[in-house]
């Protein structure tokens, strides 16, 4: 069964990106680009991604971290790896693992994003068993 990824991003060219390398990679994606559609990210029922990257800043002054941090509390989704994404990699250094699981700076290399990917997912298959 392939493992499913959520990308949230407000950048859409990075969005896609991602979107196109993830699938080409054999993984079910999942796109959120709206803020307003963030909410979904606490319906994790209908969604049920097995990893999530997420932008840091998004628009419509949403914070990723703060939206990271509220996902590793809710019992629906603590398990759930989160992956963060910034242009800014102050904001990456400043992070912690009860925000994310794992940290990637923007740009990056596909082999750096397919390798964050991977050790997120064995993570939660390493929580799993």
């Amino acid at each position: 069964m392939k493992q499913t990824i959520l990308i949230v991003d407000d950048d859409i060219a990075i969005l896609e990106a991602v979107e196109f390398l993830l699938e080409s990679e054999g993984y079910n994606v999942i796109t959120l680009s709206n803020p307003e559609d963030l909410e979904k990210l606490f319906d994790i029922d209908e969604i049920k991604p097995d990893l999530i990257i997420m932008d840091v800043i998004l628009s419509g002054g949403r914070d990723g971290r703060k939206i990271a941090k509220d996902l590793k509390k809710n019992k629906k989704t603590k398990s759930i790896p989160i992956i963060l994404l910034s242009a800014h990699p102050a904001a990456l250094k400043k992070l912690s693992k009860k925000e994310a699981d794992g940290f990637l700076a923007k740009p990056f290399e596909i082999e750096d994003l397919l390798s964050v990917v991977k050790e997120g997912l064995k993570y939660l298959q390493e929580e799993k068993s």
